[in-house]
């Protein structure tokens, strides 16, 4: 099991692409990882910004379409530098 004592993080990525692949190479070699994904704006900026807009009468919609994730991919400590050699990080 990874824990938060054992783990280092492999990889901080907001590609899914990039994520993916580096997902099914750890799932191919057997390595445990954890897997976490972050949006990378919070709710109250994202509030902000439209009550701004709306004040400016400007639209907000064209952000809405732009939500990213940052994408985290954690390993056990012993399997980090295996782990990074596979996926050529």
């Amino acid at each position: 099991m990874i824990t938060l004592f054992n783990r280092k993080k492999l990889l901080i990525d907001i590609s899914d692409t990039e994520c993916n692949r580096v997902k099914e190479i750890l799932k191919l070699k057997n390595i445990e990882f954890r897997y976490k994904a972050l949006k990378s704006e919070s709710t109250v900026s994202r509030m902000t910004d439209v009550t701004v807009g709306s004040h400016y009468a400007i639209p907000f919609s064209s952000k809405q379409d732009n939500v990213t994730f940052v994408h985290y991919i954690y390993v056990k400590r012993k399997d980090y530098k295996i782990a990074k050699e596979l996926c050529d990080l």
